[in-house]
């Protein structure tokens, strides 16, 4: 499934042991924007 690269909107962790980060991420993203998306499972592959 293809959704999209990261963004100031739009991140993505590796699992949910990331969850600390994630809420970190998430928060930041709130205030600057007002919203956004964060996704757990996703692996980011440069090709």
């Amino acid at each position: 499934m293809k959704i999209g690269t990261e963004n100031e909107k739009l991140e993505f962790k590796k699992t949910t042991s990331e969850l600390k980060e994630g809420v970190i991420s998430m928060a930041a993203i709130l205030n600057k924007h007002g919203g956004g998306e964060l996704y757990f499972g996703v692996l980011m592959t440069v090709r």
